[in-house]
């Protein structure tokens, strides 16, 4: 009996202290911007701040209206910006580390489709390249540019990306779907901790009071 309220106690409390963990997806597309704002911007949404830029370029992305096929709809980011340069590649930097991330493109291309690449990075573009993935679009029927779809997962934890068309002067991209990674939270679960002790230290405290009724005047059996 005993060995068993002591296996039950360390048990609850391992269960107290256990970590929480969680991941979730985010969507940005960016349906929620003002058309016209260059980069550099950042947007924060469901706890995760995603910041556009192309260092040392401002203006070199445009929040503009879309004139692609659906999915590409309503607002989407475009280049060029204000700053009308070629050529251009988009860094996102992210406030958590992803382990997923899927979007919407289209490259500016009039004869053979180019592909899109994302470089994904940890600890920035002067950090660890964790992966490249590349994908070319197709054109829609009734409508004028490539568009596709481009994902890059399981490869590992990251927190940029760099988005790029090595062979298109221009691309747009819309509907960035990212993943977080698994969080773990070190704190314990103090609500869950103490219900359990007290659970535990109860069954302790029955299982000597059903002795003492059994043995009389002897007192509680010790334990």
């Amino acid at each position: 009996m005993r060995s068993s309220l002591a296996i039950a106690f360390v048990a609850g409390l391992l269960l107290a202290f256990a970590p929480a963990t969680y991941s979730g997806t985010v969507l940005f597309d960016f349906e929620d911007q003002v058309v016209g704002t260059n980069t550099p911007f950042a947007i924060t949404k469901g706890g995760l701040t995603a910041s556009f830029n192309t260092p040392g370029v401002p203006g070199s992305f445009e929040i503009t209206t879309s004139i692609w096929a659906p999915p590409i709809v309503g607002k989407v980011l475009f280049s060029p910006g204000s700053a009308r340069l070629l050529d251009l590649p988009l860094v996102v930097e992210f406030s958590q580390s992803l382990d997923r991330i899927q979007l919407d493109f289209s490259t500016n291309d009039f004869g053979s489709p180019g592909p899109l690449e994302i470089s994904a990075y940890r600890g920035g573009t002067t950090g660890t390249l964790v992966a490249t993935t590349q994908s070319v679009g197709s054109v829609p029927v009734g409508f004028l540019f490539p568009q596709g779809s481009i994902q890059l997962t399981g490869a590992g934890l990251f927190d940029t990306v760099v988005v790029s068309a090595p062979q298109s002067p221009f691309f747009a991209i819309d509907n960035i779907l990212v993943q977080t990674a698994l969080m773990v939270i070190p704190e314990p679960r103090s609500i869950v901790m103490a219900t359990t002790a007290a659970t535990c230290l109860m069954s302790i405290w029955l299982s000597g009071l059903s002795r003492w009724r059994k043995n009389g005047d002897r007192g509680p059996e010790q334990f």
